[in-house]
């Protein structure tokens, strides 16, 4: 398999502490940790495991969309 770089965007958990880790190009393949290394240590495990499941990804091949949908929230006030 040849070595693929993926966008790996890195969140804070205010609410249950932590960190959460989202592959962007990656549809659902998340993790999480109680420390960023964590995160980003487990993150590497997912991208493995959904790969092994999905096959290796195409250079420049975007994910299909299955499904859109808009969910309205209450706005949070600071």
């Amino acid at each position: 398999m040849a070595k693929v770089e993926f966008v790996v965007q890195l969140f804070e958990d205010p609410e249950v502490g932590g960190f959460v880790a989202d592959v962007v190009n990656l549809p659902g393949c998340m993790s999480q940790g109680e420390t960023k290394e964590e995160a980003l240590d487990n993150i590497e495990k997912a991208i493995k495991a959904y790969l092994e499941v999905i096959g290796e990804p195409k250079l420049g091949e975007k994910p299909t969309l299955i499904t859109k949908k808009s969910i309205e929230v209450p706005q949070l006030v600071n």
